[in-house]
């Protein structure tokens, strides 16, 4: 992952920025759980637009590693 697709919801901009050092070995759930603690304030409301809808695929997304314990050999 080397570029993150921010949208504002409320202008309806979007922008590509590359990703922080600190968020490059990250993937799926731990991505969005950094980016979480470090942008959004907990006491934020849920459903208000200082929260972040974060949408993120894991490390090992297009490769045959998510598919391995699966038999794909069965009928």
């Amino acid at each position: 992952m080397t570029k993150i697709l921010r949208v504002n919801m409320s202008s309806r901009a979007a922008s590509f920025e590359e990703v922080k050092e600190e968020y490059k070995y990250f993937g799926g759930r731990g991505f969005i759980a950094k980016v979480l603690s470090d942008e959004v304030n907990p006491q934020c409301d849920p459903l208000g637009p200082e929260n972040k809808l974060i949408v993120s695929t894991g490390l090992l997304a297009g490769t045959s590693a998510p598919t391995l314990g699966k038999d794909l050999h069965r009928r």
